[in-house]
């Protein structure tokens, strides 16, 4: 979602404001703070906006691909018992 540059402005020129009027040097900071804020997401904005407007160039090497049949990774437990010489049966519950 973009938002326009002219409601962070007057959003600022709302922060001004109330930093002029504020009481205490804790709301002063905070509206400062929020102005702060406000300017670089602005900044932010227009430096994306030139970063993407350029023109990119994209290669391509087209090139062999090697391929190679699929191996199972696990080999199921059908397949292969595990021989232990504690063990007294095929039950994993077996001990």
């Amino acid at each position: 979602m973009e938002v326009s540059h002219k409601i962070i402005l007057n959003k600022l020129e709302e922060k001004v404001k109330a930093a002029k009027s504020a009481e205490n040097e804790t709301l002063l900071r905070q509206h400062l703070e929020a102005v702060k804020t406000l300017c670089e997401l602005i900044l932010e904005e227009r430096t994306m906006e030139k970063s993407m407007a350029g023109p990119r160039e994209v290669s391509y090497s087209p090139g062999t691909v090697e391929t190679r049949p699929l191996q199972p990774a696990v080999q199921s437990l059908s397949e292969k018992k595990l021989n232990v010489d504690d063990a007294n049966g095929d039950s994993i519950f077996d001990f």
